[in-house]
């Protein structure tokens, strides 16, 4: 009898470790060529609200999901990236047009 607890005993404790070990081992990464190409990801702005972005993992475009006044339907709007020392003086030429607040 004692015999046979010790035997469950040593399989739940071999079944338990392999279950952990199955846990803690990451998915696979996905390779380039199957890796899907847009992401959609999250960023919590303040309680309760979140902004809501739309990343292209080729390309490193990258867009935000805004809700306009003078419309009923949401859309997609790009974001400045500054890569590049052009980039920056476009960027900062857009603003002066504009007029900065």
């Amino acid at each position: 009898m004692r015999r046979r607890h010790w035997i469950y005993v040593s399989l739940a404790a071999v079944l338990l470790l392999i279950g952990f070990a199955l846990a803690a081992t990451p998915p696979p990464a996905y390779p380039a060529s199957v890796a899907p190409r847009f992401a959609i990801a999250t960023a919590a702005v303040r309680e309760g609200n979140s902004e809501v972005f739309l990343l292209d993992t080729q390309t490193g475009r990258s867009w935000k999901f805004t809700h306009f006044r003078d419309f009923t339907v949401p859309a997609w709007v790009p974001l400045w990236q500054i890569n590049t020392e052009e980039d920056r003086k476009a960027f900062l030429k857009s603003i002066e047009q504009v007029g900065a607040p």
